[in-house]
C-alpha cells in the first residue's frame, strides 16, 4: 500500500472539484458540532456528500486538513476530562446532568463516526497526517481508550482512537520520559496490551489494532516487546490439540494475530526481526494443514499467504538483482525525445556471464519451503489467496539468484498442464504477470511463455449450462497488458503478432463484457507501447470500451471492420469455425454463424477454404452442440453468399455444392435431430433448408448419385439418399411445421417460403408443380380445420401465411376462408386456442397483403375465385373482439395485438392498391375498433395501439379521418416521462368523447382501467375522465352518464340481466366491458359529485338503481357486490324520493347478506352517506348510532331488529323489505345444519375463495 499524495493548501486555494465544499465544511463546523445532540438529517447530508466521492477520493484532499482538523479538535476535546461535560454545580439535578452527558456521547460518537467514514473512503494513510501529535496527547488518548466498553456501537471510535494512538506513539522521544504511570505497568506494555486486546474484534477495529502494533514495534526503544509479542503471537496460534474444532472466537483470534505479524514484519526494519523469522515460520506455516487444528476459510488463508511471504523476504536480503530485465526508459516523453535525437533503441540490461559472481546469495533452506508453499497456494481455489501468493513470489524472486529465480519460473510454467484446473491457470497467469512487471521474467523464455498465454485468453471449460475460464481469460489479458509496459519493441517484435491476433479474437467474441473490454485494453497498451502492431490504432478506433460492450454489435460489426485488414482475416475466421461455432452457449453459436455469414460477402474465398469444410464434417456430428453450430454456420455462409448476389455454384464449385445439397438428406438418414435437446437442430436444418433454396442450389441427382453402389449405399443409410431432394426437404418442412415448438414452426415457414420460391415457382411468377402444390396447400387447410393437436394447426396457418403469390393465387378463395374460420371462438372448448387464432390473424393480414391485386379485382374479372375486401375486414376487426382468458390470464390479447398489427399492414396495402377500395363506413369502423383498445389494461396493448393508431391516421387522408382535429387533439396530448411514446394516453382518450363518432367506443375503452387491478393505472385514468368532465361541465356531464347507462345496459343484455330494464334500443358493445370496472367507474364518479346537473332527470337514477340491484342478486362476486352497494348507498342521497326509498330499503336489506364482509361493507358505506346528509325528516343520529355500534361482521347472528329499527329511524316501511334477490339457490338447495343461515366457511367455499 503505497502512501498517496494528499494536496496541499495551495491546491484549495486555486480551485476545488468538490461543489458542496462550503456545505460541507459548514456542516462539519455548525450543523454537527455547535448543535447537541447534532440533528440526523445533518449526519446523513454529510455521508452522503462523502460517498459521492467513493470513485474519485482523491478531490477531496484540498479539504481533507479542514475537515478532519475540525473533527479531530473536538475528538481531543472528548478525550480531556472535565471537557466532555459541562461541570456540575450544586444546583443541578441528577437528571439534568444525565442528559448532558447522553447528548455530549451522541456529539461524540458522531464526530468519531465522520472521521472513521472519511477514512474509511480516503485511506487511513492520508488521513492521520491531519492527527494532532502533541506529546501530551499520548497518556490522555491512551486514558480515554481504556475506559471505553466494547460496545457494538463504539467500534468506530475504537478505530479512530487506535490509528490515532498509531500515530502519537512514534513521538521523537523515548515512551519511558513520557510515562506518568509507571506504577501501574509501563506506557508500552499498555499500548501493548491494548494492541493485543482488539486484534480478535471482528470489525476495522481489527485493523487499527494492527496498525497500532506495527508502529509500535517498529520504535528502537520497543525491542523487549517486540520478543514478548513474538513469543506470544506464536504461543496464540499454536493449537492445544489435533482434534479441537475451531470455534468461531478462535478463528477471529487467529486472523487477527496473523494480520498483526503481517503488518510488524511489514513495519520493523528486518535487522531487528531476523533473529525471530524462524520461530515465526514454525509457528505459522503450521496452519496451513487443517487436520491438524490449521486455519480456515479464504480470508484467513490470504492473511497466512501474506504473514509466510513476508518471513520469507526477511531471509533474503533487499537487494535489487543485477540478472533482472531492465527495458530502460518508461517515461514516453523521454522516450519520444530520445527517439527524435536520433539515439536508436531503447537501451535494456540483461544478466550476462560476468555477472555471475555478484549473483551469488546465501539462500536458507526456509526460502524453499516457504516458496514450495506458495507455489502450491497457486492452485488455491480462492481468487484473493492466489493473488496474494502471486505477489509473493514475485517479491521474493526478485531476491534470489537467476539459477534458483529460473527453476520458480519453470515450476510456474508447469500450472499451464493441461491436466490442471482452472485455479492452476489463473494463478499462474496472475505469476506471470507480477513476475513481467517487475522484470523478472527473461526474454529467453518469451517463446515457451507466449503459445501459453496464447491458450488462456481462450481458456474455458464447458460444465453443462454453463463454463468456467472467464477469470482465466481475464487474467491472461492482464499478462498482455505486462509484457506490453515490460519489454521493449525488439524483443517483443517475435511475439506481437501472435499476441495482438488472440486479443483481437477475445476482445470480439468472448463471451463476457469483462473479458471482451480487458483484451481491448491489452490491445491498446501494446498498440501505444510497442508501436509495431499492424493496423493498431485504426482497430482500435473501431473497438474501444464502448464498441465492444455490446456483444452483437461486436460479433456483427467490428469484426467486419477488422477482417479488413489481411493479418487478422485468418485468425478471426478459425477461431469462430473451430471454436464459437461450437460454444455451449446457443447465442454465441448463432453470433458466430451468422458473423460467418457477414464475413463471407467480403471473403468469399478464406470462408470457401478455410471455414466450409470444417463446417460441412460438423453437420454430422455426433456432438449436439458441434452438430447444431455447425448446421448453422454452413446456413449463414450461404445466405452471406446470397445476399452479396454471388453465384454460390461458381463460387464453391460443383463438387461442395453437391456435398452441401446433401446435407439435409444425411441427416434426416442419420435421425440426427431427434433426441433429448435436438429441437435447435430441427431448427438450424430448417434454416440450412431456406439457405439452400434462397441461393438456389440445383437439387437434381446425377445419374451415378441416383444410383449408388453397395459400398456407397452401406455409408449413406437407407431411404432419403435414393428419393429427390425437393421431396425430402419438404417431408422435413411438414414435420417441423406440426412441432409444439414456435421457432421450429417459424423456421419451417421461413424454409416453406423459399423451397416455394426457388423450386416450385418460375422467376416469370408461374406455379412449375401444381400437383404438389396443390396437395401441399389441401394438407395444411384441411389440418388447420380438423385436427385436435393446437400445435398443428397453429402451424399450418403459419405455414399458410408463407406461401408466394402464385402459389395463394390458385387457392386463395379457400385458404382465406379456411383462415377466417380458424380466427373464429369455436365453441367446442377442446379446439380453443389463442396462439391457433393469433397466427391465423397474422397469417389472413400476410396473404391479404401478399395477394391484394387479386383481392381487389372485381369478381367478373377474376381468374380464380377471390374473397372481398370487407370479408378480410371483418375477420380482423373479429379478432379486436377477442377477450378470451385462461390460466395464463388474457390470452386474448395475442390474438387482438395481431388483429391490430394485421389492420394496419392490410390497410397500407389496399390504399397502396386503390385508394377507393375501403369506403368512408369501413375507415370509420376500422378507426372505432381501434380506439375501443387504447385504454386496455395492459401496457403493451395500449402501447400497440396507440402505434397502430398514430400510423393509420398519418397513413388516411385527413378528409377520410372523422373528426380529425378531435383525433389529432388527442394524439398531441402530453404523455407522463415515465410512459411509452407509442402509448396515448388517457387525456387523449377522455378527449375523444366530444366526439360522436368516437365517444362510445372511447368510453369503452378507458372503463377497464378506471376499474382496474393497479393503483397507478386506476388513478390516472379515473384523473382524465374527472377531469374532462370537470373542464367540460353539464353538457359533457350528460353525455358521459347517456353513454355510461346504455353502456352498462349492454352488458346487462349480454350476461341475461337486462331484459326487464328499460326497453331502450342500445347499441351492440364493442369489445367485451367488465361489470365491475363499469361500476367502479360509476361510483367513482358519484363520489367526486359529478351528475348532479341529472338530479331532475329521473330516468338516470331509475337505471343505475335497476342495474345495480340486480347486479346483487344470485351473485358471490365480492368485487361486484361491494361496487354495487357503494353505488347504492350513494343514491340514497337522492332528492328523487321513490328512488330514495327503494335505495334506502335495498341498503338496510344487504345489511341482512349472509357474507359478514358485505354486511360490513353496506354499514360503513350507509354510514357514511349518512353523515354527509342534510335530510333534517329522518332521525340520523340514532340511524347513524345503529350502523355503528353494530357487529355486522359477526357470524350466526340475526340482525333483523337492527334492520327494523333503521327502517324506523329513516322513515320507511319495514314491511317492503325482501332478501329474496340475494338468496343463493346452489347453497339453500346444499341444505345442511345450518339450514338458509349457514356457516361463514360454507359462503367462503361458495364465493371460491
Amino acid at each position: 500500500e503505497d502512501e498517496v499524495p494528499v494536496a496541499d493548501d495551495g491546491e484549495e486555494e486555486s480551485g476545488s472539484f468538490v461543489a458542496e465544499a462550503q456545505e460541507l465544511q459548514q456542516l462539519v463546523s455548525r450543523g454537527l458540532l455547535e448543535t447537541t445532540p447534532p440533528p440526523q438529517a445533518a449526519v446523513e447530508r454529510t455521508l452522503a456528500i462523502l460517498n459521492k466521492y467513493q470513485e474519485k477520493p482523491s478531490l477531496l484532499d484540498p479539504h481533507l486538513q479542514t475537515l478532519v482538523g475540525t473533527l479531530m479538535k473536538y475528538c481531543g476535546q472528548c478525550c480531556t476530562p472535565g471537557e466532555v461535560t459541562p461541570a456540575a454545580t450544586a444546583s443541578d439535578t441528577a437528571l439534568q446532568t444525565a442528559v448532558a452527558q447522553q447528548e455530549q456521547e451522541t456529539l461524540q460518537s458522531v464526530a468519531f463516526r465522520l472521521v472513521y467514514a472519511i477514512a474509511n473512503m480516503r485511506g487511513y494513510k492520508a488521513v492521520v497526517r491531519f492527527f494532532p501529535h502533541e506529546t501530551s496527547d499520548v497518556e490522555r488518548v491512551l486514558k480515554y481508550m481504556t475506559t471505553l466498553g466494547q460496545t457494538t456501537s463504539q467500534w468506530e471510535t475504537r478505530y479512530v482512537l487506535l490509528l490515532w494512538l498509531s500515530v502519537l506513539v512514534l513521538v521523537p522521544f523515548a515512551l519511558s520520559l513520557i510515562d506518568s504511570s509507571a506504577a501501574t505497568g509501563t506506557l508500552v506494555d499498555t499500548l501493548l496490551g491494548i494492541g493485543k486486546q482488539y486484534l480478535q474484534e471482528n470489525s476495522r477495529v481489527n485493523d487499527g489494532a494492527c496498525i497500532l502494533l506495527a508502529n509500535l514495534l517498529s520504535r528502537p526503544d520497543t525491542s523487549q516487546q517486540l520478543e514478548q509479542f513474538v513469543s506470544w503471537a506464536s504461543a496464540s496460534l499454536k493449537p492445544k490439540s489435533t482434534l479441537e474444532e475451531v470455534s468461531i472466537q478462535r478463528q477471529l483470534h487467529q486472523h487477527g494475530v496473523l494480520s498483526a505479524i503481517a503488518a510488524v514484519l511489514k513495519r520493523v526494519p528486518r535487522e531487528s526481526l531476523i533473529p525471530y523469522a524462524p520461530t515465526l515460520l514454525a509457528a505459522v506455516h503450521p496452519l496451513a494443514d487443517r487436520s491438524q487444528g490449521g486455519i480456515s476459510g479464504s480470508y484467513g488463508m490470504k492473511l497466512l499467504v501474506k504473514g509466510i511471504q513476508r518471513i520469507g523476504l526477511i531471509f533474503l536480503k533487499p537487494r535489487i538483482a543485477a540478472w533482472r530485465y531492465d527495458r530502460g526508459l518508461r517515461s514516453l516523453k523521454d522516450t519520444m525525445q530520445q527517439a527524435a535525437a536520433g539515439q536508436g533503441k531503447v537501451p535494456t540490461t540483461l544478466v550476462t556471464l560476468q555477472d555471475q559472481e555478484e549473483e551469488y546469495v546465501d539462500v536458507p533452506e526456509e526460502v524453499e519451503t516457504i516458496i514450495g508453499f506458495l507455489l502450491c497456494n497457486l492452485r488455491s481455489k480462492d481468487t484473493i489467496v492466489r493473488w496474494s501468493a502471486a505477489k509473493g513470489i514475485g517479491r521474493i524472486t526478485g531476491r534470489l539468484p537467476c539459477s534458483m529465480a529460473d527453476q520458480v519460473v519453470e515450476e510456474i510454467l508447469e500450472l499451464f498442464a493441461p491436466h490442471e484446473l482452472d485455479s492452476s491457470w489463473h494463478g499462474g497467469c496472475l505469476t506471470l504477470a507480477e513476475l513481467a512487471r517487475r522484470g523478472l521474467l527473461l526474454p529467453n523464455r518469451l517463446p515457451q511463455i507466449i503459445p501459453l498465454v496464447s491458450q488462456a485468453l481462450v481458456y474455458e471449460q464447458p460444465r453443462g449450462t454453463y463454463s468456467i475460464g472467464s477469470h482465466v481469460r481475464d487474467a491472461a489479458c492482464y499478462v498482455c497488458w505486462a509484457f506490453c509496459r515490460a519489454y521493449a519493441r525488439d524483443v517483443l517484435a517475435p511475439h506481437v503478432h501472435a499476441l495482438a491476433s488472440t486479443l483481437l479474437v477475445t476482445a470480439l467474441f468472448d463471451r463476457e463484457i469483462n473479458c471482451r473490454r480487458a483484451a481491448s485494453a491489452a490491445f491498446q497498451e501494446g498498440v501505444g507501447r510497442q508501436g509495431s502492431i499492424t493496423h493498431g490504432l485504426d482497430i482500435l478506433t473501431h473497438a474501444d470500451y464502448f464498441t465492444l460492450g455490446n456483444r452483437a454489435h461486436a460479433y456483427l460489426n467490428v469484426t467486419c471492420y477488422v477482417a479488413q485488414f489481411e493479418e487478422y482475416q485468418l485468425p478471426l475466421v478459425e477461431h469462430l469455425t473451430q471454436v464459437k461455432v461450437k460454444h455451449w452457449d446457443k447465442q454465441l453459436r448463432e453470433l458466430a454463424a451468422s458473423t460467418l455469414g457477414k464475413l463471407a460477402q467480403s471473403l468469399p474465398s478464406l470462408i470457401k477454404n478455410s471455414s466450409l469444410p470444417s463446417l460441412v464434417g460438423g453437420t454430422t456430428s455426433p456432438e449436439l452442440l458441434s452438430r447444431h453450430g455447425c448446421i448453422l454456420g454452413v446456413a449463414e455462409v450461404l445466405h452471406g453468399y446470397s445476399s452479396a448476389g454471388q453465384e454460390v455454384v461458381q463460387i464453391l464449385g460443383s463438387q461442395l455444392v453437391e456435398t452441401i445439397a446433401d446435407l439435409v438428406p444425411r441427416i434426416e438418414d442419420g435421425r440426427l435431430y431427434r433426441g433429448r435437446g435436438a429441437e435447435i437442430v430441427r431448427e438450424a436444418v430448417c434454416r440450412l433448408i431456406e439457405a439452400i433454396a434462397t441461393a438456389k442450389i440445383p437439387l437434381k441427382r446425377n445419374k451415378e448419385q441416383q444410383q449408388p453402389q453397395p459400398s456407397q449405399r452401406a455409408l449413406v443409410g437407407v431411404k432419403a439418399m435414393h428419393r429427390p431432394r425437393v421431396a425430402v426437404f419438404q417431408d422435413v418442412i411438414d414435420e417441423n411445421v406440426v412441432q409444439p415448438f414456435e421457432f421450429i414452426q417459424l423456421a419451417a415457414a421461413h424454409a416453406l417460403t423459399a423451397v416455394c420460391r426457388s423450386y416450385y415457382c418460375s422467376a416469370a411468377g408461374e406455379v412449375t408443380s401444381p400437383k404438389t402444390t396443390d396437395k401441399l396447400v389441401e394438407k395444411y387447410v384441411t389440418l388447420l380445420g380438423s385436427d385436435r393437436n393446437p400445435a398443428v394447426r397453429r402451424g399450418t396457418a403459419l405455414s399458410l401465411s408463407s406461401l408466394p403469390r402464385p402459389i395463394l393465387r390458385r387457392h386463395l378463395q379457400r385458404i382465406v376462408n379456411a383462415l377466417i374460420m380458424a380466427i373464429k371462438i369455436p365453441k367446442n372448448k377442446e379446439m380453443q386456442d389463442a396462439e391457433t387464432r393469433r397466427n391465423a390473424v397474422i397469417a389472413l393480414a400476410a396473404v391479404a397483403s401478399c395477394a391484394t391485386h387479386d383481392i381487389c379485382v372485381p369478381p367478373e374479372r377474376a381468374e380464380e375465385p377471390a374473397p372481398s375486401v370487407d370479408v378480410v375486414v371483418e375477420a380482423l376487426l373479429y379478432g379486436l373482439s377477442d377477450f378470451t382468458t385462461d390460466n395464463r390470464g388474457d390470452v386474448g390479447s395475442w390474438v387482438r395485438e395481431a388483429a391490430l398489427k394485421g389492420l394496419l399492414t392490410v390497410v397500407k396495402a389496399l390504399l397502396s392498391e386503390n385508394s377507393q377500395l375501403l369506403s368512408t363506413e369501413r375507415v370509420t369502423a376500422i378507426l372505432q375498433s381501434i380506439v375501443a383498445q387504447l385504454g386496455q389494461r395492459i401496457d403493451k396493448m395500449r402501447a400497440c395501439a396507440g402505434q397502430t393508431f398514430r400510423d393509420l391516421v398519418a397513413t388516411l387522408d385527413p378528409s377520410r379521418v372523422p373528426d380529425y382535429c378531435t383525433v389529432q387533439e388527442a394524439l398531441s396530448m402530453q404523455r407522463s416521462e415515465d410512459s411509452n411514446a407509442a402509448i396515448v394516453p388517457f387525456t387523449g382518450i377522455a378527449q375523444l368523447l366530444t366526439s360522436k363518432t368516437y365517444q362510445w367506443h372511447a368510453l369503452a375503452s378507458i372503463i377497464p382501467s378506471c376499474g382496474g387491478l393497479t393503483k397507478s393505472l386506476e388513478t390516472d385514468s379515473i384523473a382524465a375522465l374527472t377531469s374532462h368532465l370537470a373542464t367540460h361541465g353539464a353538457p359533457a356531464q350528460l353525455s358521459v352518464a347517456a353513454l355510461i347507462a346504455r353502456l352498462w345496459l349492454s352488458c346487462a343484455l349480454s350476461s341475461g340481466k337486462g331484459a326487464a330494464v328499460l326497453g331502450a334500443e342500445v347499441p351492440p358493445l364493442p369489445p367485451v366491458v367488465l361489470v365491475v370496472p363499469l361500476m367502479k367507474t360509476v361510483a367513482a364518479l358519484l363520489a367526486q359529485g359529478f351528475f348532479s346537473a341529472l338530479e331532475n332527470q329521473n330516468h338516470f337514477e331509475v337505471t343505475l338503481f335497476e342495474l345495480a340491484s340486480r347486479e346483487t342478486r344470485n351473485t358471490a362476486d365480492m368485487q361486484k357486490l361491494c361496487s354495487a352497494i357503494t353505488i347504492i348507498t350513494y343514491l340514497t342521497g337522492t332528492h328523487n324520493e321513490p328512488v330514495h326509498a327503494q335505495c334506502v330499503l335495498h341498503a338496510v336489506a344487504m345489511l341482512g347478506h349472509p357474507f359478514p364482509k358485505i354486511r360490513r361493507h353496506t354499514a360503513d358505506a350507509f354510514y357514511l352517506q349518512l353523515m354527509s346528509s342534510t335530510d333534517t325528516a329522518v332521525d340520523l343520529p340514532l340511524a347513524s348510532s345503529i350502523l355503528a355500534a353494530t357487529k355486522w361482521e359477526e357470524e350466526g347472528a340475526s340482525f333483523t331488529e337492527k334492520q327494523r329499527a333503521l327502517c324506523d329511524a329513516l322513515h320507511v316501511p319495514f314491511e317492503q323489505l325482501t332478501t329474496q334477490f340475494f338468496s343463493a339457490p346452489a347453497r339453500s338447495a346444499r341444505g345442511g345444519p345450518h339450514g338458509d343461515n349457514g356457516t361463514y366457511a360454507e359462503l367462503v367455499r361458495e364465493a371460491g375463495y
